[in-house]
């Protein structure tokens, strides 16, 4: 049986990389990704996609800090309250100044970090992924590499046999545009109000799911979406790595200027795996890559 470890612990380099690769290594390891992932592939953030939604229409943005709000009234002004027309929008504006040149997908060092643990191995795989993001670049990835990949976005879905199943409860926008792509989005205030009240509950039966039987890697995350925040607390109250003992059923990446604090994640059973920068994320999820690849290789010379 594998050692149980205490949040102290898990501040020793030496004890946490082995306790998360034993995860890794009984393909019991999800990934949960926010909008942090895409930064260096040129993808916005929330604030800077409106600005060029705005900016594209030469429409001055309305003066207020709620971005649901703003983005419910580009919607409605803008386009009429037109579905179809906003979608074209956002995703004009999402990929406006990426390139989707597969060589510069590769050389995304956080990209290349996420995908090594979807890559299939002895070593261990993580074959599911929760991303609050609507673009693509994992699925292009992956596919670059040989893999099966289904996006999921659509809680009502059949279960396919393969690779990595990416899940996307905000919608996905492709960069093609003539790929499927998700009826509508999650973006503006009244997207967010349907979520809760045609649907949503069965998007949080898919992700909590996932995440009840999965030790979870919580990467670009934040506690501030109460919908969100929620659900990390269900799931936290019954997970099956707790009711074994272990100290957490996930390690949330975050910085330490950020505003939630790691004690906010400790109190829904998450460890909260401080980095100096974002700069080092990429590099810290490969050693937990490395160190269940060790512990194979060390197995194989016993």
């Amino acid at each position: 049986m594998h050692v149980r470890r205490t949040f102290a612990e898990l501040s020793v380099e030496e004890i946490f990389l082995p306790w998360v690769a034993h995860f890794l290594r009984r393909g019991r390891l999800a990934l949960v990704l926010g909008s942090g992932i895409s930064y260096g592939s040129d993808l916005p953030s929330w604030e800077v996609l409106l600005d060029r939604m705005f900016s594209a229409e030469s429409v001055g943005k309305p003066d207020t800090t709620d971005l649901k709000l703003m983005a419910e009234m580009f919607r409605s002004r803008v386009c009429k309250g037109d579905r179809e027309v906003f979608l074209e929008k956002v995703h004009a504006a999402l990929y406006e100044s990426h390139n989707p040149d597969l060589a510069v997908l590769r050389r995304e060092e956080t990209l290349t970090a996420l995908s090594s643990f979807l890559l299939s191995s002895k070593r261990g795989t993580a074959t599911n992924v929760v991303t609050y993001n609507y673009d693509d670049l994992l699925e292009r990835y992956l596919v670059s590499c040989g893999l099966a990949v289904e996006p999921i976005f659509d809680p009502s879905h059949w279960i396919n046999d393969v690779d990595v199943s990416i899940h996307h409860p905000h919608g996905y926008l492709p960069f093609n545009d003539k790929l499927p792509r998700s009826f509508d989005i999650v973006l503006d205030r009244r997207s967010y109000n349907r979520l809760l009240t045609e649907g949503g509950d069965k998007w949080i039966e898919e992700i909590s799911t996932i995440m009840r039987t999965h030790f979870c890697l919580f990467v670009g995350i934040s506690l501030k979406d109460e919908r969100f925040d929620a659900i990390i607390d269900m799931v936290g109250s019954r997970h099956i790595a707790l009711k074994e003992g272990h100290a957490a059923w996930g390690v949330a990446f975050k910085t330490a200027g950020e505003s939630v604090d790691s004690s906010a994640w400790a109190d829904r059973g998450v460890y909260a795996k401080e980095l100096g920068s974002y700069t080092e994320l990429p590099d810290a999820l490969l050693r937990i890559v490395r160190r269940a690849a060790e512990v194979q290789l060390d197995e194989f010379s016993s």
